[in-house]
């Protein structure tokens, strides 16, 4: 009787240990599930990032070509003569695309200065976190990030338009 216990007991232990087994097994293919998701969207903002970068640069190629030669052609010794009521433009156009430079600069650095603020509650979390805490981005530096970018965009191609409709009415004369 007493082995029959014993058996009983040792089998309730062999069945507990391996629901025990399965439950980690569970957590380790949720753990791999949720790493590979991880993987998956690590790369995809890298890929998005780089995409972006990209657009900066040539935010800052084409705004600062389109600015030189137009001072170049405007303001050089022998420059091209512009009609007087095309000056105002020419002006707002030198500004548009000059704050397109400038905001296509401070979009990485938003992101940036952002990137250090989250490292810094990183470090926080991982010295003394509780398992609630949050480990986002901050907003603040994407929504700086959003409004220089639209402001660069639109500064650039406003400025681009601006320099054409001088370009056209200079040559209409």
């Amino acid at each position: 009787m007493e082995i029959q216990n014993n058996l009983k007991e040792f089998e309730l232990d062999l069945k507990e240990q391996e629901l025990a087994l399965r439950k980690d097994e569970l957590k380790v293919k949720k753990w791999e599930a949720g790493n590979h998701a991880a993987e998956m969207h690590n790369t995809y903002m890298r890929e998005t990032r780089g995409r972006a970068d990209g657009l900066i640069r040539g935010i800052l190629l084409i705004s600062g070509g389109a600015l030189t030669l137009s001072l170049n052609a405007f303001l050089r010794e022998h420059a091209i003569q512009i009609l007087p009521g095309y000056v105002a433009s020419l002006k707002c156009a030198w500004g548009l695309l000059f704050a397109s430079m400038v905001c296509a600069v401070l979009v990485p650095l938003s992101l940036i200065v952002g990137a250090r603020f989250h490292g810094i509650r990183w470090r926080k979390y991982l010295d003394d976190g509780k398992p609630g805490d949050k480990l986002n981005q901050p907003f603040w530096s994407e929504l700086f990030a959003w409004i220089f970018g639209i402001v660069s965009i639109s500064g650039c191609c406003g400025g681009l338009v601006l320099l054409a409709r001088i370009a056209i009415g200079t040559l209409n004369g």
